[in-house]
Order: structure tokens, then C-alpha cells, then sequence
């Protein structure tokens, strides 16, 4: 018999306002630890953490690790609390903004490398802390999300958890836009020309400038693409790994993003030059099929659920290295910032990321880990920040030089030596070892 096919169930009363609203995270505790929890409204009210404490010990027999799986992680929740208790949440209950906002960018320079508040996994902490912010990220709009980018990325994880969404009285789901980018700061306008001096061409209008996508293209060449998709695009060689080359703007969409790092009103960058640009997502594979071309032997032609409300089209160079039987159903990484281009006909909009060896001899897929959900993204420790809504060319090679697998077996999915990681753990690929990426 499993362990999940006998739990027991504990009842406990506390004395707590359930009209309080620091309840509902006593009640998603509660269900998390297994405990049935009922409230007296009589008496003095506990403390929150006195009520906690209670669950802690209720729950302990179940080993879930909510309140910490190790003495440190103990401690960690333990102080993580306090700080809940005495500094956030007073002001944010007496409406203090000013104080508050201070606060929460604190938070939000604290958790820029965390995964959860404390530890690798769910804790009764990110659970406080998410039930006091979610009225705050329900009234934010899309600029206050990106200002404080960290609380936003780990308030919609957190929420997205199995636990959260199968908890009893959870909170509702907050819908974020991943895509929106930060705002620019407006550019002051440009002097006016000396008296005598004519403009030259293209100086006071540098906003209407072509980008330099708009000179004359390549010439076309014949070559099928490399081992991922969007390693050839109609027009181009396949240039080994180069991915889709998303240097050209959209017909009809207006002037281009411009190159430097966007930033928000209060300053803070989209993050710098590095794997935080991409945006690299959980794919499932629910359909795969050859190039409707039949002289064209090195495509697939795939259907990715990403998590959105229909699958992407994704074309991948990889009829040559994985069997076709092996794609369906497969679980891979895929990049989703590229700008959409026609692969040998047939409109790519997205690229699935895999690892080749030295001689480009063999090739095998990322593989997110089972049990991490379509859409997810995927995200490097220490590289926290937004990612470009259509990546730049320059930047897409810049990274990839540093997107490998490691010498671990599995070996897995790196930047700079850093794994490629999801909520169920790091990315692996099969068994090539210091390979690179695209």
C-alpha cells in the first residue's frame, strides 16, 4: 500500500477570525498538512504563527516537508515568517503604500534567485506570503508586475502549484501576461540643427529608421535546416544551430524594438545580455509528422502544446538524428521568443532546443523532467529577468555560445555551467556530454 493511500487525517480548532484574511492561509496549510481545521470565533484570537505552529506539529507525521524537510530549512521558514508577521504584513493591512511598496522591493531583490521563498520546494512560507500578495498582484497592472518582475514570476509558480490549485479554499488564479514588455524610458527629443547646417538624412528622424534587416537579403541557398528547429529559414543556409534569425521586423508592424536593454519607469532592466532573455518554455510533442515536401528529408513538423490556447506549429531539423516514432508524445524545451519564419514553406513559431556532439554526428533532445507542466518557462539560476518579446538576432548567438550540456550522466542542460531548470527539476538530454546547445 503507498503512503498516499493512507493518510490520516488530523482535527484541530483554533482561535482565529475566519473573516480574518490571513484564514485562507491557515486553511490552504491546513489541507496541506492533512489536518481538518475549524475556527472559534470566541475566546482571544492566536497569533498567526501560534496557529501555524500548531499545523507544523499536526502535520509532521506526514513528512511533507511544509514546514521545512531539514533543521535549516526550519530555521529558514521560521525567520521568513517573523519577517512576514512584524515588517509586511502590517502595513500592507493598514493600507501604508508607501511603506509597503518599500517592502515589496525589498522582497523582490531578496527572491531574485529563489525558486520558493525558502528551501526548493513548497513551504508553508510561500504560502503566507502568497495568500497576503494576492489582492496586491490582482490590482497591479502589467507595469507594476515588470517593476517588481522577481514576486511576480514567483507569485505565479507558486500559484500554479498542484498543492495551491487542489488545496482546499484556494484563491483564485490571477491571470499575468508573460509577454508584455518593460516600458522604455522616453528619449529626449533631439536638438534642433544649427542654423545653416542641413540634417542629414535619417539624424532627427532616427525613430523612423530601418533596422539593418531592411537591406538587401541574403540570397537564398537550398540547404535543409540543422538539428533544431529554426536552424534554416526560407533564404538562408543552415549555418549549424544558427536557430531562426529573427533580425528582421514584421511586415507591417511599425519600427522595430530598439537594441538597448529596455527599462522600466523606476529603472530597473529587463536584465542584462544573457539566457534570462529567452524565453525557453516546457513543450509536449502531441503531434509529429515529415515535411509535407518529399524531397525535403531532414524536417519534422511538429504540434507543441506550450500551455497556451492552441499548440505552435514548430518545424525541427531533426528527421536525421531522432526517429519519428520517438518524437511523439516527448517532452522537450522549446524557445518561443523567436520571431515566426517559413521553414522550406511551412510557418515555424517556436524552437525545440537540442544537444548535438562535437562532429554534429548525434543529437538529442532537452528534456524537461516528467511531472513539469506545459508552459512552464524554464530558468537558470542567477539569471533572473524578463525576455525580449521577439528575441534579437545578436542576442540569440550570443547566448546559445553558452548553452551546453554538462559531464554529469544524465548530463545536464546548462548556461555557463548553470543547469536549465523547472519546477520538478533540471533539464537533462540523453547521454552526450559537453555539448553544445541550440
Amino acid at each position: 500500500i503507498s503512503v498516499r493511500s493512507c493518510v490520516i487525517r488530523f482535527k484541530m480548532q483554533v482561535q482565529l477570525d475566519p473573516k480574518d484574511p490571513l484564514s485562507v492561509a491557515v486553511r490552504v496549510c491546513a489541507s496541506l498538512a492533512h489536518v481538518d481545521v475549524t475556527f472559534a470565533e470566541s475566546g482571544d484570537a492566536q497569533p498567526l504563527k501560534a496557529v501555524l505552529a500548531q499545523l507544523g506539529e499536526a502535520q509532521a507525521a506526514q513528512q511533507t516537508g511544509l514546514f521545512g524537510a531539514n533543521d535549516a530549512e526550519k530555521k529558514e521558514v521560521e525567520a521568513l515568517l517573523d519577517s512576514h508577521h512584524k515588517e509586511l504584513y502590517p502595513p500592507i493591512a493598514a493600507k501604508d503604500t508607501k511603506k509597503s511598496a518599500q517592502l515589496l522591493h525589498k522582497l523582490n531583490k531578496n527572491i531574485l534567485l529563489q525558486v520558493f521563498i525558502a528551501g526548493n520546494h513548497l513551504t508553508v512560507a510561500d504560502v503566507v506570503y502568497y495568500v497576503t500578495l494576492h489582492p496586491i498582484v490582482s490590482a497591479w497592472n502589467d507595469r507594476e508586475r515588470n517593476i517588481d518582475q522577481n514576486i511576480t514570476r514567483w507569485f505565479d509558480h507558486v500559484q500554479h502549484q498542484p498543492e495551491i490549485r487542489q488545496a482546499k479554499d484556494t484563491l483564485p488564479l490571477v491571470a499575468i501576461n508573460v509577454d508584455v514588455p518593460v516600458e522604455e524610458k522616453k528619449k529626449p527629443a533631439a536638438p534642433a540643427p544649427a542654423e545653416g547646417k542641413p540634417e542629414k538624412a535619417g539624424e532627427a528622424k532616427g525613430a523612423k529608421q530601418e533596422p539593418k534587416g531592411k537591406q538587401a537579403p541574403e540570397a537564398p541557398k537550398k540547404d535543409e535546416a540543422g538539428p533544431s528547429s529554426g536552424e534554416a529559414s526560407e533564404g538562408k543556409g543552415k549555418g549549424k544551430g544558427k536557430g531562426q534569425q529573427p533580425d528582421q521586423p514584421a511586415k507591417g508592424k511599425g519600427k522595430p524594438a530598439a537594441a538597448a536593454a529596455p527599462k522600466a519607469d523606476e529603472g530597473e532592466p529587463l536584465g542584462a545580455l544573457d539566457v534570462s532573455r529567452l524565453e525557453i518554455r516546457v513543450g509536449r510533442i502531441i503531434k509529429c509528422d515529415r515535411h509535407p515536401d518529399p524531397e525535403v528529408k531532414a524536417l519534422y513538423v511538429e504540434e507543441i502544446d506550450v500551455g497556451e490556447e492552441k499548440p505552435r506549429q514548430v518545424v525541427s531539423g531533426l528527421a536525421n538524428f531522432i526517429p519519428l516514432e520517438e518524437m511523439q508524445g516527448h517532452r522537450v524545451a522549446l524557445l518561443c521568443n523567436l520571431k515566426p519564419s517559413k521553414l522550406r514553406g511551412v510557418m515555424s513559431h517556436a524552437m525545440v532546443l537540442a544537444a548535438s556532439n562535437a562532429d554534429h554526428t548525434q543529437v538529442e533532445l532537452v528534456q524537461p523532467p516528467e511531472g513539469a507542466a506545459p508552459g512552464e518557462r524554464i530558468f537558470v539560476q542567477g539569471y533572473a529577468g524578463g525576455f525580449e518579446k521577439v528575441i534579437k538576432k545578436e542576442t540569440l548567438d550570443e547566448v546559445l555560445k553558452d548553452l551546453r550540456s554538462d559531464e554529469q550522466t544524465p548530463p545536464q542542460a546548462t548556461y555557463k555551467g548553470v543547469a536549465l531548470m523547472t519546477s520538478k527539476g533540471p533539464c537533462v538530454v540523453k547521454s552526450i556530454k559537453s555539448g553544445g546547445i541550440k
